[in-house]
């Protein structure tokens, strides 16, 4: 019988031991990827108009026939933390002017003249219906001082995963960023393990990180960049 309560008692402690660690690695699991907990962050957003000022309301859904009077309709979004990226938005917009450049379902080629393996430049323009490059890209925002900025650049994958709101399709907060291509964003940064690789984030994949060829491949692109302190 010593033997039987023995065996009984080892048994007990093995479940217990058993029921508590399941019980946390759940509870981990869920405080990290709980979709509510991580849209709470979305109270930090802030909509700006085309000249970089906050709209007066806040509280609008975007309409592409919209106006930034009342809130249905901006350009960009500030995100009010201690770095102060502000994201562009991007638009549906078909039309050969600055709106069109912006649409969501363009797609650019990975250049960056500054890196070991720069990849190659586009010698179009970046209106609708043209594949740039991701350089030319930013300098065209800047051109067009795009919310006030001048300093628009190619967003790290560690800045774009930022934007992921999990189990979305695209994820991202649409609340904010209403056009949103749902697939592969181009960041600035290259494969660790090969050079003429770039790494892109997927929008259509709750953020995963991939690579591809810094000359063969065409992803969508989000640009980021820093409000000056007068605006």
């Amino acid at each position: 019988m010593i033997f039987l309560k023995t065996d009984l008692l080892i048994k007990i402690t093995l479940v217990l031991i058993a029921t508590t660690v399941i019980t946390s690695c759940k509870s981990n699991i869920n405080s990290t990827e709980d979709e509510d907990a991580i849209d709470s962050f979305t109270g930090t957003f802030a909509k700006l108009a085309k000249n970089g000022d906050r709209l007066e309301n806040q509280d609008g859904s975007y309409s592409a026939t919209g106006n930034e009077d009342d809130g249905t309709r901006w350009s960009c979004i500030e995100i009010l933390d201690s770095n102060k990226n502000t994201w562009e938005v991007k638009t549906n917009s078909i039309t050969a002017d600055a709106l069109g450049a912006r649409n969501k379902d363009l797609k650019y080629i990975w250049y960056n003249s500054a890196a070991t393996v720069p990849g190659t430049t586009q010698n179009t323009d970046c209106q609708y219906g043209n594949v740039c490059d991701i350089q030319k890209y930013a300098n065209y925002l800047n051109a067009n001082s795009l919310c006030g900025i001048t300093n628009w650049r190619v967003p790290t994958a560690k800045e774009l995963e930022s934007l992921v709101t999990p189990h979305h399709s695209p994820s991202i907060d649409r609340t904010y960023f209403p056009h949103t291509f749902n697939g592969a964003y181009w960041s600035i940064d290259t494969s660790t393990k090969d050079g003429n690789k770039a790494v892109a984030v997927l929008f259509s994949q709750n953020g995963r990180l991939g690579v591809n060829s810094k000359t063969g491949a065409s992803h969508a692109l989000r640009l980021v960049g820093q409000k000056s302190s007068e605006n």
